[in-house]
């Protein structure tokens, strides 16, 4: 169950009401935003078998779609700090991957992927 957002847009995306006019990108986010709010384990929401200890914390970074991803921490069975972003294609980076994606004239690399990270509660670096 998702316990907490990271920012009031992510919670606006998943509280959107039918009737609100919402991108096909941010449609797709909100469906990902509703599989996780379901999920009882991080396994449900499709992420690999993990051994965690009880004081660990577990970031996950998942995409939704090609232009989306969904940014969390999984602690306790539950999802804090939910954020959806979204890739505009707007940065300059962002633009020079596709220039050069069209100029070797190959399939765009997939630029978001299921991936986590584990940091102790005590850890105070990050």
């Amino acid at each position: 169950m998702i316990k907490s957002f990271k920012s009031n847009e992510s919670e606006e995306i998943f509280r959107a009401r039918a009737d609100m006019k919402l991108s096909q990108v941010q449609r797709a986010a909100r469906r990902a935003l509703w599989r996780l709010d379901r999920a009882k384990t991080a396994q449900d929401f499709g992420m690999p078998q993990r051994t965690v200890s009880p004081n660990e914390t577990v970031l996950y970074n998942v995409a939704a779609g090609d232009r989306c991803r969904i940014c969390f921490e999984w602690r306790d069975g539950d999802a804090y700090n939910v954020e959806v972003v979204i890739d505009t294609g707007r940065s300059p980076e962002a633009q020079s991957r596709t220039r050069d994606n069209n100029e070797r004239n190959t399939q765009p690399a997939e630029r978001f992927s299921t991936v986590f990270h584990s940091l102790d509660a005590e850890d105070e670096s990050f």
